[in-house]
């Protein structure tokens, strides 16, 4: 996180990373987290992690999702 960025704007957004991925963030969030992530290597870092799910998760039938939630 670059140091001109204070923790309290990074701790708004520590979670949004898996929702921003998978498109879940409304738009105007969407837009604030981009620029966050403008600034913040932590959650730069934690949505290149994540930037693959989409299409690992549209890979799986039904069938195979649901045996995921079950385990």
């Amino acid at each position: 996180m670059n140091d001109d960025l204070d923790a309290s704007a990074h701790e708004t957004y520590a979670d949004w990373d898996a929702s921003y991925v998978l498109g879940a963030l409304s738009p105007s969030d969407r837009r604030a987290y981009e620029r966050h992530l403008a600034g913040c290597s932590v959650c730069h870092d934690a949505v290149a992690e994540l930037a693959g799910m989409p299409g690992l998760l549209g890979a799986l039938s039904r069938a195979e999702a649901e045996e995921l939630l079950e385990e």
